[in-house]
C-alpha cells in the first residue's frame, strides 16, 4: 500500500550554457518524488520545471504531486499499475510534469516490487538502447568543437537544436554535416520555431543540397496539426 509521497529539489549547474530557439539555461532545477509503502520499497522519478515548454513551474508541479496526486493514489494497494496511473492521470487536469513523475515513481515501485530491471518489467529484452546527443545552438566554431568531441566520445547520433535565420541555420547545418561526415546520423530539433511555409523551404533546401537529414521535430506549433500535416 502507497504510505506517503515526498518531493525533494536539486540543482545542477551546466558546464555551458543550452541555448534553444525558446530558452537558455546555466542550470537545471530537478524536482524528485519518493514514493513510499507499507513494505518499504521506494519508488523515485523526477521532473523539471519548464514553464515555455510544457507550462509547469516548479509551484505547479509541487503542488499537483502534494495535492490531487497524492490524495489519489494515497492509501492505495500495490496490485495494479494501471489501475495507478489512471487515478494520477484523472486526478487534476494537464500538470503533465507532475503525472510524469510520478508515473516514473511507480514503474520504478513496482519493478522493485518484483525485484526485476525496469526493462523486464516493461516486457523488453534489451538492456541497452542507443541515443542521440543534442547540440544548443551557438556559435558555429564551438558547435563543429562540441559535435567532434560527441563524436570522439563514441555518439553516432546527434540532435541540432536551430532557431536562428534561414540562413545561419541552413550553413550550421552545412558545416556540421562536413565536420562530422556521411556516417554520423544528424536530426533537427526546431522547437516550434518555423511557420509552414519556412519548414518547407528549409526542408527542401536540405534535400536539394543532400545533408541527410534523418528527422525534423517540432518543426512548426505543436497545435498546428494542419501545418504538420503539409
Amino acid at each position: 500500500m502507497i504510505t506517503d509521497i515526498t518531493i525533494e529539489t536539486t540543482k545542477h549547474e551546466l558546464k555551458e550554457p543550452f541555448i534553444t530557439a525558446v530558452r537558455s539555461v546555466s542550470e537545471i532545477e530537478t524536482l524528485t518524488v519518493h514514493i513510499e509503502t507499507d513494505e518499504q520499497i521506494r519508488g523515485v522519478g523526477a521532473a523539471s520545471p519548464t514553464l515555455k515548454i510544457t507550462g509547469d513551474s516548479f509551484e505547479s508541479i509541487q503542488g499537483a504531486i502534494l495535492g490531487p496526486i497524492k490524495a489519489a493514489i494515497i492509501g492505495k494497494p500495490l496490485q495494479s499499475i494501471e489501475l495507478l496511473l489512471t487515478l494520477v492521470r484523472d486526478s487534476c487536469v494537464g500538470n503533465t510534469s507532475a503525472k510524469a513523475a510520478v508515473d516514473i515513481a511507480l514503474y520504478d515501485l513496482f519493478s522493485k516490487k518484483y525485484d526485476i530491471s525496469l526493462y523486464q518489467y516493461l516486457g523488453g529484452y534489451r538492456n541497452k538502447i542507443t541515443t542521440d546527443m543534442t547540440l544548443s545552438i551557438g556559435k558555429e566554431a564551438d558547435m563543429a568543437r562540441k559535435a567532434t568531441s560527441l563524436v570522439n566520445d563514441g555518439f553516432q547520433t546527434l540532435k541540432v537544436k536551430i532557431g536562428g535565420t534561414f540562413e545561419d541555420d541552413l550553413l550550421r547545418m552545412r558545416m556540421l554535416r562536413q565536420t562530422v561526415g556521411e556516417d554520423i546520423t544528424l536530426r533537427i530539433d526546431a522547437n516550434q520555431n518555423w511557420d509552414v511555409k519556412t519548414a518547407v523551404r528549409f526542408i527542401k533546401a536540405l534535400e536539394r543540397e543532400q545533408l541527410n537529414i534523418e528527422l525534423i521535430e517540432q518543426p512548426v506549433q505543436a497545435a498546428d496539426f494542419e501545418g504538420l500535416a503539409t
